[in-house]
């Protein structure tokens, strides 16, 4: 099948290069069309007021200014793969998980779910370090979870294609050789960050910057479905619905209540 790969830790990252040697290597045909350089906590950007720069790296495998979604727009809607028909979209392999919260800020999602809005199969691949850290130290495997995806691509893809509702794969796996089995979550992890952002003035008083990024703060988890999986051993897997969900707020408050 047609693959198209993308993410959001840029195309040199391994993650990406892992998951795509694998996928060629069971005869695939890979495409890759990522950003230039780290876009990581991006969400679900796209370049609407400027220019993409394109950079051909390889046969199939192109580098993007842009964004995860602005590559797998470039790459489903224009011509850098001509005539190709895209049957898998796949974002990753992410250094660190997206579990819970972290869907809304991460990249490696926004790609998938850019994928699943141009009505294509998508999945987002993620995996933990060792220690369960994010740091310069910690130590990811990619191998693992690349060898899971090549050896269940058609079971995986089903369970998108069949669900009731438009969704994307969420995958996510601890870094370690052998995994202990796959668990089907359906309830996602609540995370709290505890970020602080303490902004102080420069030079010129008038102009402020922030003295901390965001991340450095701990982090609570209130509920551990996907995150106690991959903490356990196993590969977590949540499909993700990619349409915004509206609730009725009739159920608090009359229209005829307002002044017009």
């Amino acid at each position: 099948m047609n693959v198209l790969i993308t993410n959001d830790d840029g195309y040199e990252a391994e993650g990406i290069n892992v998951i795509a040697k694998e996928l060629s290597a069971a005869g695939h045909k890979v495409y890759i069309l990522a950003p230039l350089s780290n876009r990581s906590a991006v969400s679900h950007c796209i370049s609407m007021h400027n220019h993409l720069e394109l950079k051909k790296i390889d046969d199939n495998v192109w580098a993007s200014s842009g964004y995860p979604a602005d590559c797998v727009i470039t790459a489903i809607t224009s011509n850098v793969f001509e005539n190709v028909k895209f049957d898998l979209v796949i974002s990753g392999i992410n250094r660190g998980p997206n579990v819970g919260t972290d869907i809304i800020y991460s990249g490696t999602c926004a790609g998938a779910r850019q994928g699943a809005l141009l009505n294509i199969p998508s999945i987002a691949l993620s995996v933990n370090s060792e220690d369960g850290k994010f740091c310069a130290t910690s130590i990811f495997d990619y191998k693992s979870l690349a060898l899971f995806v090549k050896n269940n691509i058609e079971k995986l893809i089903e369970i998108v294609t069949k669900s009731e509702k438009k969704v994307f794969l969420n995958v996510n796996a601890p870094s370690v050789k052998v995994f202990k089995g796959v668990k089907l979550c359906n309830l996602l992890c609540k995370r709290y960050y505890n970020d602080y952002i303490d902004v102080v003035p420069t030079e010129n008083n008038n102009v402020f910057k922030s003295q901390f990024v965001m991340g450095n703060g701990t982090t609570d988890t209130s509920f551990e479905e996907d995150l106690g999986a991959i903490n356990e051993g196993y590969i977590a897997i949540s499909t993700i619905l990619v349409e915004p969900i509206a609730s009725n707020p009739s159920e608090i408050l009359d229209c005829n209540s307002f002044s017009v």
